[in-house]
């Protein structure tokens, strides 16, 4: 399940990446929603760690902790 959601990811946010102009402000932004709607019962402080990254590199570690815990993923995929 991890690599189907990693996979999904990456292929939303380089479409975002190429589409926007607004920068990463924009793309950061878009992503947010993106997993609010992805993942709405997904553990508070995972969500919340998403939503406070204000650049890409907060943003990666935020998603790479979020991935790393198999537990979120079954729980709120199945």
């Amino acid at each position: 399940m991890r690599e189907k959601l990693q996979s999904m990811h990456k292929c939303v946010y380089n479409q975002y990446a190429e589409q926007l102009e607004g920068g990463d402000e924009q793309l950061l932004n878009k992503m947010k929603t993106f997993w609010e709607y992805l993942m709405p019962q997904a553990d508070r402080k995972v969500l919340k760690a998403i939503h406070k990254s204000t650049n890409i590199n907060k943003y990666y570690q935020a998603i790479l902790a979020f991935l790393i815990n198999d537990e979120l993923i079954t729980s709120n995929f199945m």
